[in-house]
């Protein structure tokens, strides 16, 4: 049995306000990108943003 190695990171949209006359940013955290990493080291992504109720891998983009 092959070992996966999977690691999450997330995906934050910036809100910016004003408090005691300073600006400030407040990350909302919105979704996660999952990292699949098998032991050949071949990777396989996927996006999950409840919000949008989206759900998709995400492929390298390559020039023809």
């Amino acid at each position: 049995m092959s070992k996966v190695i999977i690691t999450k990171e997330r995906v934050s949209a910036p809100e910016n306000y004003e408090a005691n006359g300073q600006p400030k940013t407040f990350w909302h955290d919105i979704g996660v990108i999952t990292t699949f990493t098998k032991e050949d080291g071949t990777q396989s992504k996927q996006i999950f943003i409840p919000a949008l109720n989206l759900k998709a891998q995400i492929f390298p983009m390559t020039t023809k």
